[in-house]
């Protein structure tokens, strides 16, 4: 049984979900739970995967499901276990980048959103005041 996982993650809201890979190297169906465990849970947590069945000589790829509470950088340690319990590969490290991107996009797409309606506001009287100056004269 292997796992394999991108190094490096990164989480652009709240809630994000990634990618693991497990390959049953095995000439049986295996049935295993991804682990996950970080340097830092206040900031960032995982919710455990149900397990998984892997048909032999066959891959599957689970989703890691986290919810970030904050921005920053978070090492987080993967491995596969059978469903008691019993560790089967070494530690996957992923270091894993949260970020309030989400928030921060959204304050963007408001803001931006009143700049133009405020500007075409100005830009409509300006025209009316003109074509009133233009009608008198």
């Amino acid at each position: 049984m292997t796992l394999d996982a991108l190094p490096r993650f990164s989480m652009t809201g709240a809630t994000s979900d990634f990618p693991v890979t497990v390959t049953n190297h095995l000439t049986d169906p295996a049935v295993v739970r991804v682990a996950v465990s970080t340097d830092n849970p206040q900031r960032i947590r995982f919710t455990a995967p149900e397990p998984v069945t892997v048909q032999a000589g066959a891959s599957s790829t689970v989703m890691l499901a986290a919810t970030a509470a904050g921005g920053g950088v978070v090492t987080a340690q993967v491995h596969l276990e059978s469903v008691d319990g019993r560790r089967l590969t070494p530690d996957t490290e992923i270091t894993v980048e949260t970020t309030n991107f989400g928030a921060i996009a959204w304050t963007l797409v408001i803001v931006s959103g009143i700049v133009l309606v405020v500007s075409t506001a100005l830009r409509i009287k300006k025209v009316r005041a003109r074509q009133k100056g233009v009608g008198h004269g």
